[in-house]
């Protein structure tokens, strides 16, 4: 299996929606994956990378940079099937590659163990813990994970 890390395009957004929900479907609300339109903008606008297996999606990182300048990873994930095969590092480090020297900054719900010890395994670190952190309402708890280079 030949994994290829490329930008995103814009015909790739069903596919990466599909792939989002899909893997968000083990543990979230689909109200909290990005929608067609949402993530239609991250890749005109954004930075977003995807894991290809041949011609099919196999993982992304969605991001873009904030006002202060930092890169803000909206959504990372992989395809269960291609866990452990270090797909998403490599999504990572396309990622790091193409933003040198800012910071980044990510936000995850205090109860995905998984993902808190992936992004800790990056070098990312805790900032703070926050509830409510979109000011919606939500009674999740998040950390706030910023790494710096």
């Amino acid at each position: 299996m030949k994994i290829k890390i490329i930008r995103a395009k814009p015909s790739n957004d069903l596919e990466i929606l599909r792939l989002e929900r899909k893997v968000w479907k083990e543990g979230f609300n689909l109200k909290d994956v990005s929608g067609k339109y949402d993530l239609g903008s991250f890749i005109r606008l954004g930075l977003v990378f995807v894991a290809k297996d041949k011609n099919k999606i196999v993982g992304a990182i969605i991001s873009f940079r904030t006002e202060k300048g930092e890169i803000f990873i909206a959504d990372w994930v992989v395809d269960e099937k291609y866990r452990n095969l270090g797909i998403g590092t490599k999504l990572y480090n396309k990622l790091k590659s193409s933003v040198k020297n800012r910071s980044l900054i990510t936000f995850i719900e205090t109860r995905y163990r998984d993902s808190i010890k992936m992004h800790k395994k990056m070098g990312f670190r805790i900032k703070k813990k926050v509830r409510d952190i979109y000011g919606i309402g939500d009674k999740k708890t998040y950390y706030v994970f910023v790494k710096k280079d």
